[in-house]
């Protein structure tokens, strides 16, 4: 079976080039973030690249041989980055290099201060570093030699690219990242071997290959994957956007514990056994009423801050309304859950104290703690609800006996 290798290094070159373009333009309008840019960037160069190895091919004008894989290259570079980029993995505040820093015209320009400005100089570097190669073997007759180094690149590129998606799914949990690592991990077998049938010169005379030769499914093989994976970080960006939203959703918005969305989405994991902890703020309102919302809600944030470092590991804190809390801690005993309702009245006592200026000390907090198994969970949250109350009113009886 005949392959039309041209014709699909034409239709791959177009794909690549409306994947480029429709992650630009959404990042120009605001819709993507800069990986987009990066992403879009690399997936236009790539396909102008191999659009124009196919002219390149038909037309064999001069001087575009250094172009087309100089796009090529810099198209490779700006994909891989744009999954660094998506990741969050290079560091904003990395200084630059050492010789940049001692450069007296680089200091003096601000714009190259900027995180955005340094990526693209590293990455200007990379490219022109990769691209020496391509540009000293310029001969036409040697595009086997050429052929071989940009699949060796390209594997390269590509591996990098699995690796940073695997990483992505493990520590994200992002699903289709291991979607995406699997499309660019399948290409790297296949540029690998295209690179050594070109360099032991069994590639075939043209650049595409002999129709019916090995070296021609492995092009096309690696075109038809290639063609789906330039629309994969796009999966990824919908899928984390998703989580996203529902994580805005369970939280509330004031303090960042879990809102009352949050808890329903907890209690339906639960299993086994389940110790909570009711958390009440004394005289709040009178604390609202003589300072103000602001100074409330400032001591609503210092509850939910101490709250989730004291349950940091064994639970979880919810804001239920108003100035009320719950602590949710699976497998956790009852003890150990008193244990740590005494740790949090103790942190919020000091923290309560380190704020200077304020007559917030008077606010304390009144816990109770209930333990039992999760599918009787409304009868835990009456019974901690119960304990609080009485806590609260011990604590009031002892104040009117000491008054």
């Amino acid at each position: 079976m005949l392959l039309d290798l041209p014709t699909l290094y034409a239709v791959a070159g177009l794909t690549s080039l409306v994947s480029g373009l429709l992650h630009l333009l959404p990042w120009a309008t605001g819709r993507f973030g800069r990986w987009a840019a990066w992403w879009g960037g690399g997936h236009v160069a790539i396909g102008a690249g191999g659009i124009g190895t196919l002219l390149i091919h038909l037309l064999s004008p001069s001087g575009a041989v250094a172009v087309t894989n100089l796009l090529l290259v810099t198209g490779y570079a700006m994909v891989f980055h744009s999954v660094r980029v998506f990741a969050a993995r290079p560091d904003p505040a990395t200084p630059p290099a050492r010789w940049i820093r001692s450069a007296r015209w680089i200091r003096s320009a601000r714009w190259i201060r900027s995180a955005w400005s340094m990526r693209v100089i590293r990455l200007a570097l990379l490219v022109a570093v990769l691209s020496v190669p391509l540009l000293v073997v310029r001969d036409p007759a040697d595009f086997r030699i050429r052929i071989a180094y940009l699949c060796l690149l390209r594997a390269g590129f590509d591996a990098a690219i699995a690796v940073a998606a695997v990483r992505l799914a493990r520590e994200r949990r992002l699903h289709n990242a291991w979607l995406m690592a699997a499309l660019f991990g399948a290409t790297v077998p296949l540029f690998l071997w295209r690179a050594w049938l070109a360099a032991t010169g069994r590639i075939g005379p043209t650049p595409f290959g002999s129709d019916a030769t090995m070296a021609a499914w492995l092009a096309a093989a690696g075109i038809a994957i290639i063609m789906f994976s330039s629309f994969s970080l796009l999966l990824l960006d919908a899928e984390d956007s998703h989580r996203s939203l529902i994580r805005q959703a369970c939280r509330d918005s004031l303090t960042g514990a879990l809102n009352r969305f949050g808890l329903a989405r907890l209690r339906a994991g639960l299993t086994g056994r389940v110790a909570v902890m009711m958390i009440d703020l004394d005289r709040f309102k009178q604390l609202n009423d003589t300072q103000g919302h602001a100074a409330g809600d400032a001591i609503l944030r210092l509850t939910a801050r101490v709250g989730n470092t004291v349950l940091d590991g064994c639970g979880s804190l919810v804001r239920t309304g108003g100035d009320e809390f719950l602590g949710v801690m699976p497998d956790l005993s009852a003890d150990a859950a008193r244990v740590a309702a005494v740790e949090l009245q103790r942190r919020f006592a000091a923290a309560i104290v380190d704020r200077a200026g304020t007559a917030a000390g008077s606010i304390t907090l009144s816990i109770g703690v209930a333990e039992g198994p999760a599918d009787g969970f409304e009868r835990l949250l009456h019974d901690a609800d119960a304990a609080m109350y009485a806590v609260k009113r011990g604590r009031v009886s002892r104040r009117r006996q000491a008054a």
